[in-house]
Order: structure tokens, then C-alpha cells, then sequence
């Protein structure tokens, strides 16, 4: 998946695993020329692996990535499905306002199927099965919108 924001900057989410055991996460690139160049991968959301890379236990699998920035302030949106070993597959949001540098804590669309966004003035609207949510706080919270 890839994003652009207002001054062109590229943003390509993607998924990663591990070879070593069912690690897996999500991370994202940033080309600052107009995908010309990209730096180094941040990681959005690991599971299963540490910083080094050495394997560590985990009951979530990573999946269904999706990226969008709002382009009237910037925010960097990555949404994705984390399949977890209780059953649930809750669909989750970080978000970046420092370019992709950093990433916001993991926080759950409360049952939102993310396959499409859409900004009007202050509110972020994310579209899918059951339904649309909304934020109004640049993602810090989402309500059912319909």
C-alpha cells in the first residue's frame, strides 16, 4: 500500500515475517523525493521478534495492511487485521505525525472493517464491514459512525 501527503512524500506499508517463527509485523518506508530514494523501513508493530531480531513468543499474526495520510495536516494512517490466538482478529490504527519517523500506540477501530479512508475538514472517516467509524480527534479515539 502507498500514501502521499501534501508536500510528496511517499509512504509504502508492507508486511513482514520472520523465518525463524511466526513473527510478523508491520513497517513502513518513506521516500522524501517522490519515491525516487526510500530510507530505511520504522516499524509500526512487531510481534515474535525483538529489536535484534532473535525469536520471541507471540499469540498474534499481523495482516491486511493499509496506509492513508490526511492531507490537510499530514498524520500518516496504517491500519491492519492482528489475528490473535484467542480468536479475535481485531483491525488497528497507529499513526505518525513526525513523518513516519515514530509511530502512535496500537489502537483497536472497535470492529471497523479498514478498507477505505476519507477525510472531511477535522474528521477522519474509516469505511468497511460492519460500518464507517469516525474520529474527530486525529485518531486518538473512534466512534461508529452509522
Amino acid at each position: 500500500m502507498v500514501g502521499f501527503d501534501p508536500s510528496n512524500t511517499v509512504y509504502y506499508a508492507k508486511l513482514v515475517f520472520s523465518r525463524f517463527n511466526d513473527g510478523s509485523g508491520v513497517v513502513v518506508n518513506v521516500s522524501r523525493d517522490g519515491g525516487r530514494t526510500w530510507g530505511e523501513p520504522s516499524i509500526v508493530q512487531i510481534d515474535g521478534v525483538d529489536a535484534s531480531g532473535a525469536p520471541t513468543t507471540t499469540t498474534s499474526f499481523n495482516d491486511k495492511e493499509w496506509i492513508t495520510v490526511d492531507p490537510q495536516r499530514g498524520t500518516v494512517y496504517v491500519t491492519w487485521t492482528r489475528f490473535d490466538a484467542d480468536g479475535t482478529s481485531p483491525i488497528v490504527v497507529s499513526s505518525s505525525r513526525d513523518g513516519g519517523r515514530t509511530w502512535s500506540a496500537v489502537k483497536s477501530l472497535e470492529g471497523a472493517d479498514a478498507m477505505g479512508w476519507a477525510f472531511a475538514g477535522n474528521t477522519a472517516y474509516v469505511t468497511g464491514h460492519p460500518g464507517i467509524n469516525r474520529s474527530t480527534d486525529g485518531a486518538a479515539s473512534f466512534r461508529k459512525a452509522n
